[in-house]
């Protein structure tokens, strides 16, 4: 789960690698949604199944969407931190 992988409390102590967690989080959303695209598409295409009614599909998409709203807001975070090591050096932390 994305959500277990990303500490705040520890994030932006090392964007560096906080980074590259959340990018890896992102393309795993990101991933689900595309496969899950996919698979409705492949059984919607199906001729032998009746049709698969997807009625939940924004209640199934909120909370993913949301997160990686929310994974795009730290991640903005985090590349400023980075600039303000660059700029002010290691005083900063």
């Amino acid at each position: 789960m994305v959500r277990k992988r990303i500490d705040i409390s520890k994030i932006f102590k090392k964007p560096d690698q906080a980074i590259v967690i959340i990018r890896k989080g992102k393309s795993v959303l990101e991933s689900w949604r595309r496969k899950f695209e996919e698979t409705k598409r492949a059984i919607e295409d199906e001729q032998t199944i009746k049709r698969w009614d997807f009625q939940k599909y924004r209640e199934i998409f909120a909370t993913p969407i949301y997160m990686k709203s929310v994974l795009e807001n730290i991640e903005e975070a985090c590349i400023i931190i980075q600039e303000f090591y660059a700029i002010l050096g290691p005083d900063l932390a």
